[in-house]
């Protein structure tokens, strides 16, 4: 299931217990230094527009595919 992002991800995860990394379509790790969280929204609005995966491990282990808009 994908879906399309423009500039955050709401999560219901807890990320303060869990790391997070985010691939593009080519399995390349982004810097995400440019990433910011707060209240587990993840801002992606650095990120440029295309496919990508979140992966979220920790106290949960969880992949999500999304598209950025």
């Amino acid at each position: 299931r994908q879906m399309c992002i423009r500039d955050s991800i709401n999560s219901s995860v807890d990320l303060t217990n869990n790391t997070f990394n985010i691939y593009d379509n080519l399995g390349r790790k982004t810097s995400i230094e440019s990433i910011k969280i707060k209240n587990n929204l993840i801002d992606i609005s650095s990120l440029n527009k295309g496919i990508y995966i979140l992966n979220i491990t920790g106290e949960i282990n969880k992949s999500l595919t999304f598209i950025k808009n």
